[in-house]
């Protein structure tokens, strides 16, 4: 999938929803004039009329920073457009593809009947529905030389039925509409996790959060097969827009914390450790669940920094000694505690983490260091706040961290920056580069990506900036595609592990055979890695496969982008030579022969199977 940056969308700043609908609609018709970025392309299918949400999903998208060019499918069009290859759909070539089919729609008396006292009826129903699903996502799947597999899907999850013949009494019965629902949600999760670049809009959640007894306009149903009442249209565009762009951007890496009247209510420099707020009554809990949060996100992969203007031991002392925090010191990767301007802490903590300034989401309860910030700073998301009471509600709707699947690197990564201090630690105790890699006792595993590891390979992709030579990010979908078409691409990755501890898979390629030649049409790597001899391994490993494919040539290319100058040498350390490029663009182009002696494993990393 290409880039899509932003362009006069960006103008717009992410909220809460518009109350007023008109305000989407003259918004809507502005953002259509737009400048040279490619727009989004995505699709919207479903058994009901959606129709409705075009200019509020326009403008929600223009807030998170997304231009976007829109195809609204026809009710009940969705299996029609999307099986022929040469529908409407098709010619679009989208991006992104929504498809949201409710039960009632598709079986209007399945989803009311009761034919017996199990529910089994009503559950067989969903089962139907949930294979015509599948079949459609296996048919984009089995087709690699078709263009739905190279579309990002998100398939609506089921929200309630309108209606219980049990009415109040319906969860207190075998055959409950809730628990039929709940099993529905259950296998359509499991039918499009097994699909790469597929996944589950919430659709369910969204209901849930405001009311599925208000959420219809039975007005609206009735007169034009539209599912959402009015006052809701803002909601449910926000919900899908923020969906849409966790598909198709990397969630951000760091939430960097404010301290006073942020992560504690007080003062610490004034007020002593002894009378910051943090508990659980009030006030203290409001700050209290600012960290309850903030660790939650900690342990799903998001590392913790703090940018505040106080004394360094005044503020570990404040950490060490209160009783309540849920946050300790060594939580936080990276800490920028010193009297400067927050900005220039979050520019020093970017690059001490490799991290670009976009990868930073800032949270401070003061407006006058956010403004700062956002001034100085504008790649890094600022979230605005309210009155500190707002705080934890703030945070909770930031959708720079919304993220659609999470690998177990995602889940240890806290923990692989904290091995990483411990590493850095034991550096200096070493005279030369080759005596402190010897002692790390490093290991490799490099392979051909399976189902299994795909998610985690297309992660890597999409969110590596620095050790990414071609700058291409294909999607989960591409990435799919190219795993099925064995004779003409390879999709590789290697993992690392050293005596500190996994660092999980580091990097990923893609080869494409062109005869005799091998091309790197993809080549990232975590920086975290950099400089210990995992590139030259990962090389090994891909000139490997070459040579197994019959080639005698290894060509790479780069890419000069913002921030992966690092790269820019990389193939020529290793023995490329310099090869003749398109006169049209920067790219630089590099090959090596294939012989017996190129590109050999590292001494200094031991590779196992």
């Amino acid at each position: 999938m290409p880039d899509h940056a932003p362009g006069e969308a960006a103008s717009l700043r992410h909220g809460p929803p518009f109350t007023d609908a008109s305000a989407y609609h003259r918004l809507a018709r502005e953002l259509k004039v737009r400048g040279g970025t490619r727009p989004l392309r995505v699709a919207l299918l479903a058994s009901f009329t959606f129709g409705f949400i075009e200019p509020f999903l326009r403008v929600e998208l223009g807030r998170l920073g997304l231009d976007v060019d829109l195809f609204i499918g026809g009710y009940g069009e969705v299996e029609s457009l999307w099986l022929d290859e040469s529908s409407a759909l098709h010619a679009f070539q989208p991006d992104v593809v929504v498809v949201a089919v409710r039960l009632e729609d598709m079986s209007p008396d399945a989803a009311i009947r009761v034919a017996d006292a199990t529910g089994a009826t009503l559950r067989s129903s969903f089962d139907a529905l949930v294979q015509r699903l599948s079949a459609l996502l296996q048919a984009r799947a089995g087709d690699g030389a078709g263009t739905a597999g190279r579309w990002t899907t998100l398939v609506a999850n089921f929200a309630p039925v309108a209606a219980s013949p049990f009415g109040v009494g319906d969860a207190s019965v075998a055959a409950s509409r809730q628990e039929a629902v709940a099993y529905a949600n259950h296998s359509l999760r499991e039918a499009v996790s097994a699909v790469g670049g597929a996944y589950v809009w919430d659709y369910a959640g969204l209901v849930a959060a405001h009311g599925a007894g208000v959420w219809r306009d039975d007005r609206l149903w009735f007169l034009g097969r539209i599912p959402v009442a009015a006052i809701h249209h803002p909601a449910a565009a926000q919900h899908l827009a923020r969906t849409i762009r966790a598909a198709v951007q990397p969630s951000a890496k760091v939430l960097v914390l404010d301290l006073d009247n942020t992560l504690w209510g007080g003062v610490v420099g004034d007020d002593g450790v002894e009378a910051l707020k943090v508990g659980d009554d009030y006030p203290g809990n409001v700050f209290k669940a600012v960290q309850r949060h903030a660790r939650g996100l900690r342990d799903r992969g998001v590392l913790l920094a703090i940018a505040s203007k106080n004394d360094e031991e005044v503020v570990r002392d404040a950490f060490a000694r209160h009783p309540e925090f849920l946050l300790r010191w060594d939580d936080f990767a990276a800490h920028a505690v010193s009297w400067e301007p927050k900005s220039a802490g979050l520019a020093r903590m970017a690059e001490q983490l490799g991290l670009g300034l976009d990868a930073l989401v800032f949270l401070d309860d003061n407006p006058v260091e956010r403004a700062e910030v956002q001034s100085m700073l504008p790649a890094v998301r600022v979230i605005d706040v309210e009155p500190w009471g707002s705080l934890p509600r703030a945070l909770a709707a930031a959708p720079w961290f919304d993220q659609l699947a999470a690998s177990a690197e995602d889940l240890r990564r806290a923990s692989q920056y904290a091995e990483e201090r411990q590493r850095q630690t034991v550096a200096g105790a070493y005279a030369t580069v080759e005596e402190y890699l010897g002692s790390l006792e490093l290991t490799a595993q490099a392979m051909a990506t399976s189902a299994l590891e795909r998610q985690r390979v297309a992660q890597l992709i999409a969110k590596t900036n620095q050790f990414n030579l071609t700058l291409r990010r294909p999607s989960e979908a591409q990435v799919t595609e190219w795993m099925s078409t064995p004779d003409t691409h390879r999709v590789l990755h290697m993992r690392l592990a050293d005596r500190f501890g996994d660092h999980g898979i580091i990097a990923a390629a893609v080869l494409a055979r062109h005869g005799e030649t091998a091309r790197i049409e993809v080549l990232v790597m975590s920086c975290r890695v950099m400089n210990r001899r995992a590139e030259h391994a990962f090389l090994s490993f891909a000139a490997e496969v070459a040579r197994q494919w019959g080639c005698t040539r290894l060509l790479g290319e780069y890419v000069p982008g913002p921030r992966n100058s690092v790269v820019a040498d990389l193939y020529p350390a290793l023995g490329f030579e310099p090869e003749p490029a398109m006169p049209t663009t920067d790219t630089m182009c590099f090959g090596v022969a294939l012989t017996d002696t190129a590109l050999p494993w590292p001494a200094a990393i031991r590779r196992t199977a």
